[in-house]
């Protein structure tokens, strides 16, 4: 399983500003099996759903099927689960 941290420096909540209002998302590092993690960026729909310091991993419903019937990361709809 896909194994997701955020830690305390770079988990913090990003806000830019955006024409119709705000958009928000904070950093975690992504464990892929090489040497190093990579770190991705993590949107969200509202500061509320900023993820506490800890490990994750990928729920279910952040999957989906595309339109060719292959499996694809839903890029609205990544959720992180303990």
């Amino acid at each position: 399983m896909l194994k997701i941290t955020v830690d305390k420096e770079d988990g913090q909540l990003v806000t830019e500003p955006t024409k119709d209002g705000s958009r928000y998302s904070q950093f975690c590092w992504v464990h892929t099996g090489d040497k190093f993690p990579m770190k991705v960026k993590l949107n969200l729909q509202s500061p509320s759903m900023q993820y506490a310091v800890g490990e994750y991993k990928l729920a279910p419903s952040a999957f989906r099927t595309d339109k060719y019937g292959g499996l694809e990361l839903n890029p609205f709809g990544i959720k992180l689960e303990k």
